[in-house]
């Protein structure tokens, strides 16, 4: 039995600093390293937390028949000439016919039971072969017999970042000699030849590789109709296939993971450099498997639409997803067939569904996730768990083994680390394991992008090429191939910004929204003069453009100011103009996306305006029913057909009729305009029109 001691301190942001610039610093020929981190998810279901070994002082390199072990330091070194290691070394050399898993599950006994963390690293999807009941299931072809099939490492120092985001160092020592190391250990390695060896050929293997996709467009499509007709038979109830993307990338690996877990922390932030130029990093939706003593939690995704801007966008991309019957099923077969892979290895009927599509927000994607919790038998390792889930239905389908063989025809060529595991181990047994997906392997300047998912007999094949797509979006956008989308971008969109010439008065100042408009309107550099002097007089003394902005019903219409008038108001002078406009029970409403029309598009500047459109509320004690707008122009409708924004220009008759001023109505719900930055533009050129209308 080994046994490391082990003292925990907080880290200084010093110590931390230099842990985080000392990993991947040189990934063409420095030691490995790796991190792991959970930095978003369902709250109260995932829980955050981070581990960080920036350096390696030894590796595992695994493979189909044995293990390797590389040293780095002197510390790795010495850890390796215990004769307990050395024995163990000497049995799972490759060739000496010990099962992979078996060598695993020896290599944690060896340590004695304790909480430091005592491996990172990731496993390869064809490291399924691993598990004990793999047999039939054949490697992907393509798949070189001498492939790792993952990398294995620790270290003396290692960072740790708790729930309440505290972070920790870790610094282990040998028993004989109480030595500690810092981050910046010494990095001779006691196999050089060998690393250098391997850093040559992998770099020689990337020579002339060209960045180009798997499949131009519309092939993956093709590929999931001729996969329908076996999931129509019964030969397969779920079948998961995926494609790789390839660009040329100017960022290192390191930097763009950085923007990616600024921009899209996910349950599974992760960065791994094996040492010889090869990373991959990513922000997976997955939590594989979380185990904790003897409890063992998994957390199986599926289903994917966009996340729309704004909360309303969210809140509607919610309800395409939940309503999105294929999604659903696909979670169910994906949630029974894990709990077939746990069954074995957890007490008899102590697996339970925690928690049934729980809804995951993430930066450019919704999805639903299940919660399966159970409690491990007596005697089972984790290595047992991980194993069994290698390769789950998430990822290739069911029934496995015909999943499987449909992979190897469909797909073009090898998952290499796709659909794979990332996990951090402790010296007790307790483990972070991570689905391996939203990931990039970057090599010699290309970075290689692959996605897929779920299918089911009644799938849409461009559906799926579509979601196939849309799933690169974040890895693009961390190397800056892709541009932040417009919505995001609310500084560009519509025409001149009104600034101080632009006065507001609120006629409603004293309705629910009323404050949150109010500071919409204050970061538009628009003052509110009906909260500082409720007389008209005070605007015209400034000698500025005011507009009036009414939001409920009953208040007079002041037809010689400019109006922009929103939800039960606009309604309001709709009736008045003509329209049948009729009561309605209170809190109905409904989220419709709204599109301008070409009139709206050159009236408000936007002739960018982006085809997904903007979704708003529609809520009001009231509701047109029809009726011809009159001399209304329609600048924008709902999917429906219905105007959801309209104008009248300023109006100056001849007779004893009064002048109209321009107005502008809204037929949704004020709020829906304060959070979304496409809908402050839409604001705001609204306001725009309007003084410029007038003069």
């Amino acid at each position: 039995m080994i046994e490391l001691h082990s003292t925990r301190v907080p880290a200084s942001a010093d110590a931390l600093q230099a842990a985080w610039q000392a990993l991947g610093s040189d990934p063409a020929a420095g030691p490995p390293g790796a991190h792991l981190g959970i930095e978003a998810g369902v709250p109260g279901l995932h829980p955050l937390q981070s581990t960080l070994l920036p350096r390696a002082d030894w590796s595992l390199r695994l493979y189909g028949d044995g293990i390797t072990v590389e040293c780095y330091s002197d510390w790795g070194h010495a850890l390796f000439q215990r004769p307990a290691l050395q024995q163990w070394q000497a049995r799972c050399a490759r060739g000496q016919g010990w099962p992979v898993a078996s060598a695993l599950r020896a290599f944690n006994a060896l340590f004695a039971s304790a909480a430091h963390p005592l491996l990172i690293g990731a496993l390869r999807f064809d490291a399924h072969q691993l598990a004990p009941s793999s047999e039939g299931l054949s490697l992907q072809a393509g798949h070189s017999a001498d492939a790792s099939l993952g990398l294995l490492m620790g270290g003396c120092c290692w960072f740790e970042r708790d729930e309440r985001g505290e972070w920790w160092q870790w610094r282990l020592a040998l028993a004989a000699a109480e030595e500690t190391a810092e981050v910046a250990v010494a990095t001779k390695s006691w196999q050089q030849g060998k690393a250098v060896t391997s850093a040559a050929a992998g770099a020689a293997a990337s020579q002339g590789e060209e960045a180009c996709d798997d499949c131009p467009p519309g092939a993956h499509a093709d590929r999931v109709r001729r996969s329908l007709p076996r999931l129509a038979s019964g030969e397969l109830v779920s079948l998961t296939l995926s494609q790789s993307y390839r660009r040329r990338v100017a960022l290192s690996a390191r930097v763009a993971y950085d923007r990616l877990r600024s921009v899209n922390p996910a349950p599974a932030c992760f960065y791994i450099d094996d040492g010889a130029g090869e990373c991959v990093f990513g922000a997976s939706p997955d939590l594989q498997l979380l185990v904790r003593g003897r409890h063992v939690t998994s957390y199986p995704v599926c289903g994917t639409v966009a996340r729309e801007a704004g909360p309303v966008g969210a809140a509607a991309s919610l309800r395409e997803l939940i309503n999105e019957e294929v999604d659903a099923a696909a979670l169910a077969v994906c949630t029974d067939a894990l709990r077939s892979d746990l069954a074995p290895w957890c007490e008899p009927g102590s697996l339970q569904l925690l928690a049934r599509r729980e809804p995951m927000f993430l930066s450019t994607v919704v999805h639903t996730v299940d919660v399966l919790q159970g409690t491990v038998r007596e005697g089972v390792a984790t290595w047992d768990l991980v194993l069994a889930t290698a390769a789950p239905a998430m990822v290739t389908g069911t029934p496995r083994a015909a999943a499987l063989r449909a992979i190897a025809e469909f797909e073009a060529g090898p998952r290499g680390w796709y659909g794979g595991m990332v996990l951090q181990m402790r010296a007790n047994g307790d483990a972070c394991v991570g689905t391996l997906l939203r990931a990039a392997t970057v090599r010699d300047g290309v970075a290689e992008v692959r996605t897929g998912g779920d299918l089911l007999a009644d799938s849409d094949p461009q559906r799926e090429e579509a979601e196939s797509r849309l799933k690169t979006r974040s890895l693009w956008r961390a190397f800056g191939l892709e541009p932040t989308p417009a919505a995001a971008q609310p500084a560009a969109q519509g025409g001149a910004q009104p600034g101080a010439a632009v006065r507001v008065a609120l006629i409603h100042p004293e309705a629910a929204f009323a404050p949150g408009l109010r500071d919409c309107l204050k970061a538009l550099g628009i003052a509110d003069t009906a909260a500082a002097d409720p007389t008209a007089q005070a605007a015209q003394a400034a000698q500025v453009a005011q507009v009036n902005i009414e939001t409920a019903w009953g208040l007079p219409a002041q037809t010689h100011m400019p109006c922009l008038a929103l939800g039960d108001a606009a309604l309001q002078r709709l009736a008045h103009s003509g329209c049948d406009v009729q009561p309605q029970a209170a809190g109905h409403g409904r989220v419709v996306r709204l599109q301008l029309t070409e009139r709206g598009a050159h009236c408000l500047g936007q002739p960018a305006w982006p085809a997904s459109g903007l979704w708003v509320c529609s809520h009001a004690s009231r509701r047109w029913v029809g009726g011809q707008p009159g001399s209304w122009q329609v600048w924008a409708t709902g999917s429906d057909g219905m105007p959801l924004m309209l104008a009248r220009e300023a109006s100056h008759p001849a007779g004893p009729q009064a002048p109209q001023a321009p107005q502008v109505l809204m037929l949704f719900r004020p709020d829906s305009l304060m959070s979304d930055p496409q809908a402050v533009a839409l604001l705001r050129a609204a306001l725009v029109w309007l003084v410029e209308a007038t003069r």
